[in-house]
């Protein structure tokens, strides 16, 4: 969640000449900026794959399908499908002509994609806690919607990030071996101070981030 451009003026180029985009990416970083509901690098919300290729190259830029959940799959876009860091699966509005941003899922330890807030993959219950100022609740593990933030209990993630990006925590193989997972599976809400729950030391494994259409 590749081939890094050669400058960032040339991505800048690139992005007023070929690629609808609601703002510009601040100054001195590499575009890979996230804006809930409204862009994602140097794509807006009516983006297409066309215009990634057109901005990265067309190496980055691999078709395939991907898992929603509950034996749901989608036609996705794989962005920088070699490199861990930036990797970052996407989601069409129109799945034919693969364009209008409907949702994009990062995966892993850690990305190179930067989110508001300081949010990111592999930042601990407790480093999440710091970010947002204070306890928060997610749902119990072993179902399709494992580990997801249910709540953040009116800290400041809860404007900062808004109901369009789903953060979800995630254990490791060695963690499930544990008798504290059985404690904390199902549909159900913990919170992320809970005993059981630090026990196993999850971390930020995935985010999914939801795009607004007028």
């Amino acid at each position: 969640m590749t081939v890094r451009c050669a400058s960032c003026g040339l991505v800048g180029l690139v992005m007023l000449a070929a690629v609808p985009v609601t703002s510009s990416p601040p100054p001195g970083t590499d575009g890979l900026v996230v804006v809930p509901g409204r862009q994602l690098g140097v794509l807006g919300v009516d983006g297409s794959a066309a215009d990634l290729v057109a901005a990265y190259g067309a190496a980055t830029v691999r078709q395939t399908e991907v898992e929603l959940g509950e034996g749901e799959r989608a036609v996705a876009t794989i962005l920088f499908p070699e490199d861990e860091r930036r990797r970052l699966e996407i989601v069409w509005q129109d799945p034919v002509a693969r364009r209008r941003l409907e949702r994009a899922t990062l995966r892993g330890s850690a990305t190179a994609w930067r989110l508001p807030g300081g949010m990111s993959l592999g930042l601990t219950l407790e480093q999440v806690e710091l970010l947002n100022g204070g306890g928060f609740e997610v749902a119990g593990f072993a179902w399709d919607g494992g580990g997801i933030v249910l709540s953040w209990h009116g800290g400041r993630l809860t404007a900062t990030l808004g109901p369009a990006v789903k953060v979800f925590f995630v254990p490791d193989d060695a963690a499930q071996q544990r008798p504290e997972f059985l404690e904390v599976q199902g549909d159900r809400p913990f919170a992320s101070d809970l005993p059981a729950l630090r026990a196993l030391g999850p971390s930020v494994g995935r985010i999914v981030v939801e795009f607004e259409h007028p």
